[in-house]
């Protein structure tokens, strides 16, 4: 079972991708500019997301899961 710390933070990246994804676009954000955004190192950051499409994956599951269980109350 993963810490909570770290799944807090995981959390924290997607939520600050989903931002800059929906200002910026996905094509125009970097892992630099996340990484940034969330005041950790970009190594860091791949340590959580080894790629940029792993992250949006990973947002698009969360949101997914979301409307679900928003549908089903």
């Amino acid at each position: 079972m993963p810490r909570r710390r770290n799944t807090q933070r995981r959390m924290e990246i997607v939520n600050t991708a989903f931002r800059l994804f929906a200002e910026q676009g996905y094509a125009n954000v970097q892992m630099k500019d996340i990484a940034i955004a969330c005041d950790i190192s970009k190594s860091l950051l791949q340590h959580y997301f080894p790629k940029k499409i792993v992250l949006l994956s990973t947002m698009l599951n969360e949101l997914t899961l979301s409307a679900f269980i928003y549908t089903e109350t």
